[in-house]
């Protein structure tokens, strides 16, 4: 199935029936500009024009960076300066100098080659997925004389990641606080015009972020719909394997549901 041509349609009917309604096709960063110019052609032809006009005034091709830039660029926290990836190691950096004589474990670690990166890295994906230094803070206490290495290890990641955050806040902006903060802005946000059609995107995982940017749009958004791969004649997750290539797709579709479902959501 052309998961794209049943997208497109379904958007060029909703805009027929919503003319004055504000749609919205989000596709993955690496692949922006590539389905910004196949959609604008395909809706073209779907409204029975050779202009791509009528289509780029009705619709907008963005990427989750872009929608962010779109809703927010005249929001005080967008404004922000943009840490880069060297900008952000020098802040774990001075972290570890700051707290070297309460660390247990990395105290000693800052000069090996590799290991502010590798530091660095590892506070991202907390952040992506939605893990706060309160949330660290508990699972530390809670594993607690599991073993002598883990408690250095997650005693030195809550100071470290606490002393991080710090120096980040109403300072600088990562691109992983980008998300999060869409999705706190949207909350205020009427979207009951708004539709937005997501294709592209990895069939076995949302992040943590992406997840509540989507839960969001659910909740409060006139259309959410998400192309994934699915078998029809598989129903239900008990009737496919884990192996398969529509195992995934179907877990995604199933925690969907189950949201839709909390938030009394219609679907």
């Amino acid at each position: 199935m052309d998961h794209q041509a049943t997208l497109l349609a379904a958007l060029s009917k909703a805009n027929l029936d919503h003319p004055d309604d504000q749609f919205y096709y989000l596709v993955p960063n690496h692949i922006k500009f590539e389905s910004e110019v196949q959609v604008l052609d395909r809706l073209a032809t779907l409204a029975g024009s050779h202009e791509t006009a009528y289509a780029q005034s009705a619709v907008q091709v963005l990427s989750l960076t872009r929608l962010a830039w779109f809703f927010m660029k005249d929001e005080p926290a967008y404004q922000l300066p943009r840490i880069s990836e060297a900008g952000l190691n020098m802040l774990v950096y001075q972290a570890i100098l700051d707290h070297q004589n309460e660390l247990r474990l990395f105290s000693g670690e800052a000069d090996r080659p590799g290991f502010i990166s590798l530091l660095t890295r590892q506070l991202l994906e907390l952040k992506t997925g939605q893990v706060s230094v309160t949330d660290l803070t508990q699972v530390a206490e809670k594993l607690t004389g599991s073993s002598a290495d883990l408690d250095a290890k997650l005693h030195d990641l809550v100071l470290i990641y606490d002393s991080f955050e710090t120096a980040m806040m109403n300072k600088y902006v990562a691109n992983t606080d980008l998300l999060n903060q869409l999705s706190g802005y949207l909350e205020n946000v009427d979207l009951s015009h708004a539709h937005f059609y997501f294709d592209g995107f990895s069939q076995n995982q949302f992040s943590a972020q992406e997840m509540k940017l989507l839960t969001t749009l659910m909740q409060r958004a006139a259309e959410v719909k998400i192309a994934l791969i699915l078998d029809h004649g598989t129903p239900t997750m008990d009737d496919v394997s884990t192996q398969s290539l529509f195992y995934q797709p179907l877990a995604l579709t199933r925690g969907f549901t189950k949201r839709l479902e909390r938030y009394k959501c219609r679907y």
